[in-house]
Protein backbone atom coordinates (compact mmCIF):
# COMPACT_ATOMS: atom_id res chain seq x y z
CA UNK A 1 0.00 0.00 0.00
CA UNK A 2 1.25 3.45 -0.90
CA UNK A 3 -0.11 6.94 -1.32
CA UNK A 4 -2.92 6.42 -3.87
CA UNK A 5 -1.41 6.68 -7.34
CA UNK A 6 -4.54 8.43 -8.59
CA UNK A 7 -4.11 11.25 -6.07
CA UNK A 8 -0.50 11.75 -7.13
CA UNK A 9 -1.30 11.61 -10.84
CA UNK A 10 -4.17 14.04 -10.43
CA UNK A 11 -1.98 16.58 -8.67
CA UNK A 12 0.87 16.00 -11.12
CA UNK A 13 -1.44 17.16 -13.90
CA UNK A 14 -0.70 20.62 -12.55
CA UNK A 15 3.02 20.05 -13.03
CA UNK A 16 3.17 18.78 -16.63
CA UNK A 17 6.45 20.02 -18.14
CA UNK A 18 5.93 23.34 -19.86
CA UNK A 19 2.83 24.44 -18.02
CA UNK A 20 4.63 25.78 -14.98
CA UNK A 21 6.81 28.16 -16.97
CA UNK A 22 3.84 30.41 -17.68
CA UNK A 23 3.44 31.02 -13.97
CA UNK A 24 7.02 31.79 -12.95
CA UNK A 25 7.12 35.41 -14.05
CA UNK A 26 7.17 38.19 -11.49
CA UNK A 27 4.38 37.73 -8.99
CA UNK A 28 2.84 41.08 -9.85
CA UNK A 29 2.08 39.72 -13.34
CA UNK A 30 0.28 36.62 -12.11
CA UNK A 31 -3.45 36.68 -12.77
CA UNK A 32 -5.30 34.45 -10.35
CA UNK A 33 -8.43 32.50 -11.31
CA UNK A 34 -11.86 33.78 -10.27
CA UNK A 35 -13.48 32.59 -7.02
CA UNK A 36 -14.73 29.04 -6.74
CA UNK A 37 -17.51 28.14 -9.15
CA UNK A 38 -19.40 25.16 -7.69
CA UNK A 39 -19.51 22.15 -9.97
CA UNK A 40 -23.01 21.07 -10.93
CA UNK A 41 -22.08 17.85 -12.71
CA UNK A 42 -19.22 16.13 -10.86
CA UNK A 43 -16.54 14.95 -13.24
CA UNK A 44 -14.82 12.66 -10.75
CA UNK A 45 -13.54 9.63 -12.62
CA UNK A 46 -14.83 6.63 -10.70
CA UNK A 47 -13.95 3.24 -12.14
CA UNK A 48 -16.86 1.91 -14.22
CA UNK A 49 -17.52 -1.09 -11.98
CA UNK A 50 -18.35 1.21 -9.04
CA UNK A 51 -19.86 4.23 -10.79
CA UNK A 52 -23.53 3.35 -10.33
CA UNK A 53 -23.07 2.88 -6.58
CA UNK A 54 -20.78 5.79 -5.79
CA UNK A 55 -21.85 8.66 -8.04
CA UNK A 56 -24.84 9.32 -5.73
CA UNK A 57 -22.31 9.63 -2.90
CA UNK A 58 -20.36 12.17 -4.95
CA UNK A 59 -23.57 14.15 -5.48
CA UNK A 60 -24.19 14.16 -1.74
CA UNK A 61 -20.64 15.33 -1.02
CA UNK A 62 -21.05 18.18 -3.51
CA UNK A 63 -24.30 19.21 -1.82
CA UNK A 64 -22.58 18.98 1.56
CA UNK A 65 -19.68 21.20 0.46
CA UNK A 66 -22.03 23.75 -1.09
CA UNK A 67 -23.81 24.21 2.23
CA UNK A 68 -20.64 24.52 4.32
CA UNK A 69 -18.25 27.37 4.92
CA UNK A 70 -15.40 27.57 2.38
CA UNK A 71 -12.94 26.34 5.01
CA UNK A 72 -14.50 22.87 4.77
CA UNK A 73 -12.98 22.25 1.31
CA UNK A 74 -9.29 22.34 2.31
CA UNK A 75 -10.18 20.61 5.57
CA UNK A 76 -11.49 17.62 3.58
CA UNK A 77 -8.22 17.50 1.63
CA UNK A 78 -6.26 17.57 4.88
CA UNK A 79 -8.43 14.78 6.31
CA UNK A 80 -7.83 12.58 3.26
CA UNK A 81 -4.06 13.06 3.35
CA UNK A 82 -3.67 12.68 7.11
CA UNK A 83 -5.78 9.52 7.00
CA UNK A 84 -3.41 7.86 4.57
CA UNK A 85 -0.12 9.40 5.71
CA UNK A 86 0.22 7.18 8.79
CA UNK A 87 1.11 4.24 6.57
CA UNK A 88 4.33 2.39 7.37
CA UNK A 89 4.89 -1.04 5.77
CA UNK A 90 7.52 -1.95 8.37
CA UNK A 91 5.52 -1.38 11.57
CA UNK A 92 2.39 -2.89 13.08
CA UNK A 93 -0.15 -1.35 12.92
CA UNK A 94 0.44 -0.54 9.26
CA UNK A 95 -1.66 2.61 9.38
CA UNK A 96 -2.96 4.26 6.23
CA UNK A 97 -6.50 5.04 5.16
CA UNK A 98 -7.62 1.41 5.32
CA UNK A 99 -9.54 0.77 8.52
CA UNK A 100 -11.23 4.16 8.73
CA UNK A 101 -9.06 5.01 11.72
CA UNK A 102 -9.33 8.77 11.23
CA UNK A 103 -12.91 8.70 12.53
CA UNK A 104 -12.08 8.16 16.20
CA UNK A 105 -9.44 7.77 18.88
CA UNK A 106 -6.58 7.09 19.07
CA UNK A 107 -5.76 8.46 15.62
CA UNK A 108 -8.22 11.34 15.53
CA UNK A 109 -6.95 12.62 18.88
CA UNK A 110 -3.30 12.93 17.76
CA UNK A 111 -2.09 16.52 18.13
CA UNK A 112 -1.45 17.10 14.42
CA UNK A 113 -4.96 15.88 13.61
CA UNK A 114 -6.47 18.67 15.67
CA UNK A 115 -9.47 20.17 13.92
CA UNK A 116 -10.18 17.17 11.70
CA UNK A 117 -13.05 16.16 13.97
CA UNK A 118 -14.99 19.09 12.51
CA UNK A 119 -14.92 17.35 9.14
CA UNK A 120 -15.52 13.82 10.41
CA UNK A 121 -18.54 14.88 12.44
CA UNK A 122 -20.14 16.80 9.60
CA UNK A 123 -19.49 14.03 7.08
CA UNK A 124 -21.82 11.87 9.15
CA UNK A 125 -24.66 13.51 7.21
CA UNK A 126 -23.29 11.96 4.01
CA UNK A 127 -22.58 8.64 5.69
CA UNK A 128 -26.17 8.44 6.96
CA UNK A 129 -27.51 8.87 3.43
CA UNK A 130 -25.19 6.17 2.06
CA UNK A 131 -24.50 3.72 4.90
CA UNK A 132 -22.87 1.20 2.55
CA UNK A 133 -19.78 3.37 2.03
CA UNK A 134 -17.00 2.81 4.54
CA UNK A 135 -15.49 5.70 6.43
CA UNK A 136 -12.15 4.82 4.87
CA UNK A 137 -13.60 5.25 1.37
CA UNK A 138 -15.70 8.26 2.31
CA UNK A 139 -12.79 10.32 3.61
CA UNK A 140 -10.71 9.71 0.47
CA UNK A 141 -13.64 10.34 -1.85
CA UNK A 142 -14.54 13.56 -0.04
CA UNK A 143 -10.97 14.82 -0.37
CA UNK A 144 -10.96 14.11 -4.10
CA UNK A 145 -14.32 15.82 -4.63
CA UNK A 146 -13.11 18.86 -2.67
CA UNK A 147 -10.05 19.17 -4.92
CA UNK A 148 -12.27 19.17 -8.00
CA UNK A 149 -14.73 21.57 -6.38
CA UNK A 150 -11.90 24.07 -5.86
CA UNK A 151 -10.92 23.90 -9.51
CA UNK A 152 -8.45 21.02 -9.36
CA UNK A 153 -8.14 18.08 -11.76
CA UNK A 154 -10.47 15.12 -12.02
CA UNK A 155 -8.96 12.24 -10.06
CA UNK A 156 -9.62 8.58 -10.77
CA UNK A 157 -11.06 7.02 -7.62
CA UNK A 158 -11.50 3.37 -6.66
CA UNK A 159 -13.44 2.02 -3.67
CA UNK A 160 -12.52 -1.02 -1.61
CA UNK A 161 -11.12 0.28 1.70
CA UNK A 162 -12.58 -1.41 4.76
CA UNK A 163 -13.42 -0.15 8.24
CA UNK A 164 -12.15 -1.77 11.41
CA UNK A 165 -14.77 -2.52 14.03
CA UNK A 166 -15.09 0.20 16.68
CA UNK A 167 -13.75 -2.18 19.31
CA UNK A 168 -10.57 -2.79 17.30
CA UNK A 169 -9.57 0.83 16.75
CA UNK A 170 -7.40 1.01 19.86
CA UNK A 171 -5.24 -1.93 18.74
CA UNK A 172 -5.31 -1.65 14.94
CA UNK A 173 -4.97 2.12 14.54
CA UNK A 174 -1.96 4.40 14.92
CA UNK A 175 -1.35 6.29 18.17
CA UNK A 176 2.14 7.53 17.28
CA UNK A 177 2.22 11.26 16.38
CA UNK A 178 5.45 10.73 14.44
CA UNK A 179 3.46 8.91 11.75
CA UNK A 180 1.69 12.13 10.72
CA UNK A 181 3.09 14.86 8.45
CA UNK A 182 4.73 17.02 11.11
CA UNK A 183 6.26 20.45 10.81
CA UNK A 184 9.99 20.32 11.31
CA UNK A 185 12.59 22.92 12.14
CA UNK A 186 16.10 22.96 10.74
CA UNK A 187 17.55 25.48 13.16
CA UNK A 188 20.55 24.67 15.32
CA UNK A 189 19.52 27.28 17.89
CA UNK A 190 16.34 25.43 18.76
CA UNK A 191 16.24 22.83 21.52
CA UNK A 192 13.76 21.03 19.26
CA UNK A 193 16.09 21.14 16.25
CA UNK A 194 15.79 18.34 13.74
CA UNK A 195 16.92 18.02 10.16
CA UNK A 196 13.90 19.12 8.18
CA UNK A 197 15.37 18.02 4.89
CA UNK A 198 16.05 14.48 6.03
CA UNK A 199 12.61 14.24 7.62
CA UNK A 200 10.98 15.38 4.39
CA UNK A 201 12.55 12.63 2.30
CA UNK A 202 12.16 9.96 5.00
CA UNK A 203 8.45 10.77 5.30
CA UNK A 204 7.78 10.33 1.59
CA UNK A 205 10.00 7.26 1.35
CA UNK A 206 7.85 5.62 4.03
CA UNK A 207 4.83 6.24 1.81
CA UNK A 208 6.57 4.60 -1.13
CA UNK A 209 7.75 7.78 -2.87
CA UNK A 210 11.48 8.07 -3.45
CA UNK A 211 13.54 10.14 -5.85
CA UNK A 212 16.27 7.52 -5.69
CA UNK A 213 14.16 4.62 -6.94
CA UNK A 214 11.55 6.43 -9.01
CA UNK A 215 12.50 8.84 -11.84
CA UNK A 216 9.37 10.86 -11.04
CA UNK A 217 9.70 10.58 -7.26
CA UNK A 218 10.75 14.17 -6.66
CA UNK A 219 8.01 15.44 -8.94
CA UNK A 220 5.46 13.44 -6.95
CA UNK A 221 6.71 15.01 -3.71
CA UNK A 222 6.41 18.50 -5.17
CA UNK A 223 2.95 17.67 -6.50
CA UNK A 224 1.70 16.55 -3.09
CA UNK A 225 3.20 19.60 -1.37
CA UNK A 226 1.06 21.62 -3.78
CA UNK A 227 -1.95 20.86 -1.61
CA UNK A 228 -0.73 23.84 0.44
CA UNK A 229 -2.17 26.04 -2.28
CA UNK A 230 -5.49 25.70 -0.44
CA UNK A 231 -6.35 26.24 3.20
CA UNK A 232 -4.23 27.93 5.80
CA UNK A 233 -2.70 27.80 9.28
CA UNK A 234 -4.74 28.55 12.38
CA UNK A 235 -3.19 29.49 15.71
CA UNK A 236 -5.70 27.46 17.70
CA UNK A 237 -4.95 24.34 15.67
CA UNK A 238 -1.24 24.34 14.82
CA UNK A 239 0.23 27.30 16.65
CA UNK A 240 0.84 29.14 13.38
CA UNK A 241 -1.28 31.69 11.56
CA UNK A 242 -1.53 32.65 7.89
CA UNK A 243 -2.04 31.27 4.39
CA UNK A 244 0.38 29.91 1.83
CA UNK A 245 -1.60 31.67 -0.88
CA UNK A 246 -3.81 34.73 -1.23
CA UNK A 247 -6.59 32.82 -2.99
CA UNK A 248 -6.63 29.87 -0.64
CA UNK A 249 -9.89 28.25 -1.74
CA UNK A 250 -8.82 27.86 -5.35
CA UNK A 251 -6.74 24.86 -6.45
CA UNK A 252 -4.11 26.34 -8.76
CA UNK A 253 -0.40 27.10 -9.16
CA UNK A 254 -0.19 29.93 -6.66
CA UNK A 255 1.68 27.93 -4.00
CA UNK A 256 4.46 27.20 -6.49
CA UNK A 257 4.49 30.80 -7.71
CA UNK A 258 4.93 32.05 -4.16
CA UNK A 259 7.62 29.52 -3.29
CA UNK A 260 9.59 30.41 -6.42
CA UNK A 261 9.16 34.17 -6.41
CA UNK A 262 8.81 34.99 -2.72
CA UNK A 263 10.50 37.25 -1.99
CA UNK A 264 11.91 35.28 0.92
CA UNK A 265 14.82 36.50 2.97
CA UNK A 266 16.57 36.12 6.33
CA UNK A 267 14.44 38.91 7.75
CA UNK A 268 11.21 37.10 6.95
CA UNK A 269 11.53 34.54 9.73
CA UNK A 270 9.02 35.03 12.51
CA UNK A 271 10.37 35.56 16.01
CA UNK A 272 10.05 32.72 18.46
CA UNK A 273 7.60 34.13 20.91
CA UNK A 274 5.64 31.32 22.51
CA UNK A 275 6.47 28.40 24.82
CA UNK A 276 6.19 25.91 21.95
CA UNK A 277 8.85 27.06 19.48
CA UNK A 278 8.44 23.96 17.31
CA UNK A 279 5.00 25.37 16.43
CA UNK A 280 6.15 28.96 15.98
CA UNK A 281 8.79 29.29 13.27
CA UNK A 282 7.37 30.39 9.94
CA UNK A 283 8.37 32.65 7.08
CA UNK A 284 6.61 35.58 5.48
CA UNK A 285 7.02 36.96 2.00
CA UNK A 286 5.44 38.73 -0.91
CA UNK A 287 3.54 41.97 -1.16
CA UNK A 288 0.79 42.88 1.27
CA UNK A 289 -1.17 40.95 2.35
CA UNK A 290 1.73 38.65 3.05
CA UNK A 291 1.65 34.91 2.43
CA UNK A 292 3.55 32.53 4.65
CA UNK A 293 5.38 29.20 4.69
CA UNK A 294 6.75 26.65 7.15
CA UNK A 295 10.25 25.17 7.32
CA UNK A 296 9.00 22.02 5.58
CA UNK A 297 8.01 24.14 2.57
CA UNK A 298 11.55 25.45 2.30
CA UNK A 299 13.10 22.03 1.68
Amino acid sequence: MRVPTAMIVGMMMFLIPGTMSAFTSQRTNVILPPPVVPITEPGLLIVDSAKSDYMPVVDSIVEFIAKEDDTMMPLLVRLAFHALSTFNPHIIPLGGSNGGCARAKPELSLADNKGLDVATKKLESVKSKHPFITYADLYQLAGNVAIEYMGGPNIIWRPGRVDYADGDLSTKCVDDPERLPLKRINDDTSPHAVDTRNYFFEFFARLGISGETDPEGYLKMVALMGAHTVGGMHKDVSGNEGNWTLNNYRFNFEYYVNMINGPWGPDTANTWNNPNPEHDLQYFGGPEPKFTALPIDMV
